[in-house]
């Protein structure tokens, strides 16, 4: 196993930014854009993949269609209509979604066409209940620099965003329809040469971009990366999706570079073996395996699921070889077993293990006449996808030998690895809308675009330096969070101060998600109403954390009912002058001892009896106070 070096592979990289847009509407209807988890009505669908307009099929459609999932969709009306359903024809383009992206192609300096034409781009994973995608190419061209270097625009698109998946279940897979139809920006970047850590400062730059023009929504969700990364003797170009989190970004680029790079190395090994496959190599095994202990093995038999092997003539070790860490023939094959629901596959290279043993294998080898030098598969598959399964582990390993790396879109990990997803689409995957006329672009809308060219990053954030006394740090943070609306809201409207409010909506609120709770349950009028009860003095400062978490945590649902689980409510002085008295009354040999320092431990007695009732200044002065009568009378 080598040790790889990105340095020496050649790697280019190019950026797809998805970002909703803020609107009250929906990109072809009047539904408003809300996120709810309450669903009151459901259908189901089975989608299919059609040809395009020059009589072909696309190969990532066909290829998730052999997966045969029946789609069932859940939707609220508050949220969604007819056109979500596509039981209704999609309505006039929203004119807000418009304006917003000619203000970001114009911005990014883009070359905005005078006549947009909407198109169809074929989805059948289930994601749209129409079979695609509609989208528009606004313009191309233009560019933008991050650190001294330039970054060039290929393209800029207007499209409708996907359904929110909600998992699978067992044939069946779910989505709901809130989300369906939202606009979305799309923005392409040309490939450029960058090393892994400048690739999150480039996507930073651009998300900030899309930032300062005030009209894109925040959040977890509403903007995502794709990236592209093709090695220099790979010959393709790897589509990863999905990429939530800036800092997954270097560590895809480096782990897909160097799978691509060690799937050549694979690929010359495999040159050197004379295997072909036929027929008689797939082999059903299951009576032979219904003594084996493996609890994989028996659990499959159990839901009827048949036992298979592939055999592989003089390929012994090349489904275990790894030519760096993590790369191997067999990851491949298990990840593409996977996209057709099956847990994985078993390869001769790992065997004994998994609960089977060396008595098995013997027993197989036998039954087989797999000798020394012969690799092999074991699969658990229902019975009607054999043939479609093994036909594509067969093509994928063809490919891998004669070919190198195989064209896929794949789909970025939490750990910052990649896994297949689908083959890349080709050509037939876009045509023609048919229902929606070409959409032109006035001089005017032009003018205005060019005229609402919003400020810079840098010019915006001295701006919230300037406007609300804030350090370049704390700027920097609450422009870049998804509170920076509501940071100058709550500001504007109380008069605490900006400091604190932004400290609250930066850091605390990170720090809980950071402790396992989640914002999403956090609703902005939420966290508006605490910053107003405090405002009147309803609730301590030290009260907002406890208030937030209760809500993060699911306890409760709004602002009121946290404080009623927490029991908050603030002390009067005559009772937190009480209150004091007793706890130093009580602990008055640490006061004898420590003197005036006495007041760091009875602090903390104090905290956890007045936690969010009082004041951490006032209580710390009246501990003083009363210390300090105390010692007088001693």
């Amino acid at each position: 196993m080598s040790e790889f070096s990105i340095n020496e592979v050649g790697v280019k990289v190019g950026l797809e930014i998805h970002q909703q847009l803020a609107t009250n509407k929906k990109l072809f209807c009047n539904c408003m854009p809300l996120e709810s988890d309450e669903y009151f009505i459901k259908f189901l669908r089975k989608l299919r993949a059609s040809k395009s307009e020059l009589g072909e099929y696309d190969p990532a459609a066909l290829f998730e269609k052999s997966k045969s999932k029946t789609i069932m969709y859940y939707a609220n009306p508050a949220s969604s209509c007819l056109v979500e359903q596509d039981e209704e024809p999609p309505h006039e383009l929203d004119g807000d979604a418009k304006k917003i992206a000619l203000i970001i192609a114009s911005t990014l300096k883009s070359n905005i066409f005078s006549e947009i034409y909407p198109m169809r781009k074929t989805v059948v994973d289930g994601s749209n209940t129409t079979g695609f995608q509609r989208t528009m190419l606004i313009s191309q061209g233009g560019n933008f620099e991050v650190d001294g270097k330039n970054i060039g625009i290929q393209s800029i698109c207007l499209e409708e965003d996907a359904a929110k998946n909600l998992g699978d279940e067992g044939s069946t897979r779910k989505f709901g329809l809130e989300r369906l139809g939202i606009p979305l920006i799309e923005i392409a970047t040309e490939p450029f040469e960058a090393k892994p850590q400048q690739i999150k400062s480039i996507a930073l730059g651009l998300g900030r971009i899309l930032r300062s023009t005030k009209k894109v929504k925040r959040g977890l969700g509403s903007i995502r990366q794709d990236v592209n990364v093709s090695i220099k003797d790979g010959g393709v170009v790897i589509e990863v999706k999905g990429v939530q989190q800036l800092e997954q970004l270097e560590k895809v680029v480096e782990y897909e570079a160097k799978r691509q790079y060690g799937l050549l190395k694979i690929s010359k090994k495999l040159q050197e073996i004379e295997w072909m496959h036929n027929n008689e190599d797939r082999r059903l095994v299951t009576e032979q395996f219904k003594k084996c202990e493996s609890k994989i093995i028996q659990n499959a038999i159990k839901k009827n699921q048949e036992i298979v092997t592939i055999v592989f003539k003089n390929m012994r070790g090349m489904f275990g070889y790894s030519p760096y860490e993590g790369i191997r023939l067999g990851k491949e094959v298990a990840e593409l077993v996977r996209f057709f629901g099956l847990g994985g596959v078993f390869h001769s290279d790992e065997l004994p293990n998994y609960g089977i043993e060396e008595k098995d294998i013997q027993n197989l080898k036998e039954f087989l006449k797999i000798n020394d030098n012969d690799a092999f598969l074991v699969l658990a598959i229902p019975f009607e996808m054999i043939d479609t399964i093994i036909d594509q582990i067969i093509l994928r390993i063809e490919h891998i030998k004669n070919k190198g790396i195989p064209n896929d879109t794949r789909l970025a990990t939490q750990i910052g690895e990649t896994k297949f997803l689908r083959p890349r689409p080709g050509a037939a995957r876009m045509y023609p809308e048919t229902d929606i006329p070409p959409i032109l672009t006035s001089k005017k809308e032009l003018e205005d675009a060019r005229k609402n060219i919003p400020k810079s990053w840098d010019e915006s954030i001295k701006d919230l330096q300037t406007k609300y006394e804030i350090n370049e740090q704390l700027a920097e943070q609450i422009f870049d969070s998804r509170y920076i609306e509501l940071f100058e809201k709550i500001v504007e409207k109380t008069k605490i101060s900006s400091i604190f409010v932004a400290s609250i909506l930066c850091s605390t609120i990170t720090n809980l998600e950071r402790s396992g709770l989640n914002a999403n349950l956090l609703q902005n009028d939420d966290i508006v109403k605490t910053f107003e009860l405090l405002d009147i003095g309803k609730i301590t400062k030290e009260s907002i954390e406890m208030i937030f978490e209760n809500i993060m945590a699911g306890k409760a649902k709004t602002t009121e009912e946290a404080i009623k689980n927490t029991s908050i409510e603030v002390v009067n002085e005559s009772d937190l002058e009480k209150i004091i008295s007793e706890i130093v009354e009580t602990n008055q040999e640490i006061v004898k001892n420590q003197k005036e320092r006495a007041v760091g431990p009875l602090m903390g007695i104090a905290m956890k009896k007045l936690r969010g009732k009082a004041s951490g200044e006032m209580i710390n002065n009246l501990l003083l106070k009363n210390i300090k009568k105390k010692l007088a009378s001693i």
